[in-house]
């Protein structure tokens, strides 16, 4: 054996290999009888004499020779061979052979006779990379008892180490607060199976695992696998059928089969691209085969390519049913009819499968027989990380990451798998480029790891961080004292990729002698200006100290942090008041910075402040006032003249206090009048009557008053104004009076007893006549004595004459 090199075990029958082949000379005879008739022997059939032998690895010799094993096996203890054997023999049925003998020694040969041994030898890790010559001889004796002379012979059997090379792809640029997702590809780029892999990762000191572990393979799909087709497949007449048979889809591989018996076959390869899986669950192989013509029974086998013994071994049979002519029929081979599983877990990377039909119909009439699909279908259990360990230092804050593979997965060459993962980006991450180390340790099927060579693979991931530019403008930029300037305040986001930030605080230091006064606006610029609401606050002016004013809490309706992306800024303008205490001919500078965090709360640290001076060096601007109205100096004299001044001040514009104010006057005569008039009015006087009483109780009453030259300038006649009233009154204002009592007067006459009543009386009456009220007359009785008859003495007229 070569160096490094140890026996297995002696391949048997049970394990479907021959473990030792004998190739006779002799023939096989079948009969009836096996007794000789003058030497020879009547043989129903005739047939190679080819049979195995199963080996005992109880017998089998070991010992060293330095660093190499010898492995010998004596076939003296295989006995011998017993049966019917013949040599030559006739043509012609029956046939007609010699015989030869009933019993073959298993330790002997003879001429032309061929032996073959068949075992197992394991790789150990000590074994040479490259090509090991593994030497075989054999020894024996001749009849006569000799020794015989054994050509030896050698095979070259390559050795190869595990070669794997490590890559690591993640996205090329991230910023503080992101996840960026990660990739580990581990591809075996040898020609020997690695195992026991763990992969580490040596991220960039302040970025952070964050899980979200998956894992796949360079072509993987899912964990069910197929039904897929050969990735090369040819018939039995050597044709290449791949096209015809990977696709069911009616384009079919076919062929005409005559005779009964005949039979047309297909194989295939198949590439499952499974590498990273520790358990196959479920495997079927499908072979849609097809008829011309009706037929029922004809014979499907499947059979599978041993590559350990280079021959086909059959997986299952049967019959498919082609009752219906011109369509296909599946026949399938899976765990209820076969050991496809098992077969597919010990060659699942390109395992070869042969689908064969025979034709059965017993017709001589040609059928065309063909196949439209072979399919093979594997369900599996992908690996997994067993576990994942991380190491972490806090100063600075940097992790190892190391993801263990189940120990059962086995990468095979030309195999690959690849993590992926996610990493955050922390506010302490180096700005620009930060390079990432990927690699991983594993075992050989020896469990040794000094020959594995894994190729570490290297990232570069570029951390960008906002780059907070803040600007700043005055107008005017030369004002004198006792103004305002109006200041701007831009702070921008230079960033060159995508690097925000956000919690943006502005704070502005003003010059001695300035005074905030009042914000303008506040704009937030995200492609078109957005209206800001704010916070601020701010120190108590003083002419000795400077004043400090922040705007911070920067929102809208809709935006409850402002986040500044690459290109995007705040603007805040507002006003300040410049005092007479700000010096004259200096410039006077102003501050401003800003602060706020990255998108992991981080403080920013990419910040340029800036400043601004404003000139307060006054160049006096002297203007006039204009003229002042005309106002009376002197008084006015006896010749009707006065004198009259007015004046207009020449001054400083800019209120540099450099030059004096100056006054000019300027006067003029006017005409006046030496005694002007004053007309005032007296007091109105009582109201008077000058009408009486009338008869409808109305009469008109008057006053005055008298405009009268208070000056006494004589200039001007007094007048007298009048005003006139009608008022109510009362006519007549009855006055009631008694007449005095009349004479008494008889009102009867005296009667028989000389008495007689008399009567007086008298009037009430109104002594104003005023026709208002009427007269009573009141009246008062007495009786009186008589004489009921006087002589009443009376004369005639005279008479004439």
């Amino acid at each position: 054996m070569p160096k490094g090199w140890k026996f297995n075990k002696t391949l048997n029958e049970s394990e479907s290999y021959e473990s030792i082949k004998y190739e006779r000379v002799w023939k096989n005879c079948t009969t009836l009888s096996c007794s000789p008739s003058l030497g020879n022997v009547i043989c129903t059939s005739v047939s190679d004499l080819k049979y195995n032998k199963t080996w005992d690895d109880a017998n089998t010799e070991i010992s060293s020779q330095g660093d190499r094993q010898l492995v010998k096996w004596n076939l003296t203890h295989l006995g011998s061979t017993t049966g019917c054997f013949v040599t030559s023999c006739t043509e012609l049925y029956p046939y007609t052979c010699t015989f030869a003998g009933t019993s073959i020694p298993d330790n002997r040969l003879l001429p032309g006779e061929n032996i073959t041994l068949i075992f197992k030898a394991y790789t150990t890790s000590n074994a040479g990379e490259g090509v090991n010559i593994n030497n075989a001889s054999a020894e024996g004796v001749n009849e006569s008892g000799s020794i015989i002379s054994v050509t030896d012979t050698s095979a070259n059997v390559t050795v190869y180490y595990p070669y794997t090379q490590t890559k690591k792809i993640w996205e090329q640029t991230t910023e503080p607060g992101n996840l960026t997702n990660v990739s580990i590809n581990l591809t075996n780029t040898g020609n020997a199976t690695i195992k026991t892999i763990n992969i580490t990762d040596s991220l960039p000191a302040c970025f952070e695992y964050k899980n979200n572990l998956t894992i796949e393979g360079i072509v993987i799909e899912n964990k069910t696998w197929g039904y897929k087709g050969p990735v090369n497949a040819t018939d039995s007449d050597g044709n290449d059928v791949t096209d015809k048979v990977n696709v069911s889809d009616d384009n079919r591989a076919n062929t005409t089969l005559s005779a009964p018996g005949g039979s047309y076959a297909i194989n295939g390869t198949f590439n499952t691209s499974i590498y990273n899986v520790t358990g196959i669950n479920n495997v079927s192989v499908v072979c849609e085969v097809y008829s011309g013509l009706i037929t029922t029974g004809p014979v499907v086998n499947i059979s599978w390519f041993n590559k350990t013994s280079g021959q086909w071994q059959e997986v299952c049979s049967g019959t498919a049913n082609l009752a219906i002519g011109g369509n296909d029929a599946n026949f399938t081979c899976n765990d209820s009819n076969s050991n496809i599983t098992d077969i597919i877990r010990s060659d699942f990377t390109t395992p070869k499968f042969k689908c064969n039909i025979t034709n059965s119909t017993p017709l001589t009439v040609g059928i065309v027989f063909g196949f439209d699909f072979l399919g093979l279908w594997i369900n599996y259990t992908p690996a997994t990380v067993n576990n994942v360990t991380i190491q972490q230092s806090d100063t600075p804050f940097q992790q190892n990451i190391t993801f263990s593979l189940e120990d059962d997965f086995l990468l095979k060459p030309n195999q690959s798998i690849i993590l992926n993962f996610s990493v955050y980006t922390k506010s302490c991450a180096a700005e620009g480029q930060n390079e990432n180390f990927a690699n991983a340790t594993g075992l050989d099927l020896d469990n040794n790891q000094t020959t594995v060579t894994i190729i570490p693979g290297t990232a570069n991931i570029t951390v960008y961080k906002a780059d907070i530019n803040v600007s700043k403008t005055v107008e005017p930029n030369a004002t004198p004292t006792q103004n305002f300037v109006n200041y701007t305040i831009r702070v921008t986001n230079l960033a060159t990729s995508n690097a925000s930030a956000r919690n943006i605080t502005i704070n502005d230091t003003l010059p001695l002698c300035f005074e905030y006064y009042d914000t303008i606006s506040a704009i937030y610029y995200n492609e078109s200006d957005v209206i800001l609401n704010y916070s601020n606050e701010s120190t108590s002016y003083s002419s000795s100290t400077q004043q400090n004013f922040t705007w911070f809490n920067f929102t809208n309706t809709s935006i409850s942090d402002v986040v500044l992306a690459p290109g995007q800024y705040i603007e805040v303008k507002f006003r300040a008041y410049v005092h007479t205490c700000a010096n004259e001919g200096y410039e006077h500078t102003n501050f401003a910075n800003a602060t706020g965090l990255d998108m992991d709360n981080g403080t920013l640290t990419n910040v340029t402040d800036a400043n601004i001076s404003v000139n307060v060096s006054c160049t006096p601007n002297m203007t006039n006032t204009s003229w002042s109205e005309w106002y009376n100096i002197t008084t006015c004299n006896s010749s009707d003249q006065l004198i009259q001044q007015r004046n207009r001040t020449e001054y400083d514009q800019n209120n540099c206090n450099e030059i004096s104010n100056t006054t000019y006057y300027e006067n003029r005569t006017v005409e006046c009048d030496f005694c002007t008039p004053n007309m005032t009015n007296t007091s109105w006087s009582e109201w008077y009557n000058i009408t009486a009483c009338n008869s409808s109780d109305q009469l008109i009453q008057q006053r005055n008053r008298t405009e009268y030259d208070q000056n006494n300038c004589n200039e001007t006649a007094n007048t007298t104004y009048y005003e006139n009233q009608t008022v109510f009154c009362d006519f007549c204002t009855p006055n009631m009076t008694n007449t005095s009592w009349t004479n008494w007067q008889n009102i009867t006459t005296c009667n028989s007893s000389d008495q007689l009543i008399q009567q007086r009386n008298r009037t009430e009456y109104d002594h104003n006549n005023c026709n208002e009220t009427a007269n009573t007359t009141y009246y008062e009785n007495r009786t009186v004595f008589c004489d009921y008859c006087t002589p009443n003495m009376t004369n005639t007229s005279w008479s004439e004459w």
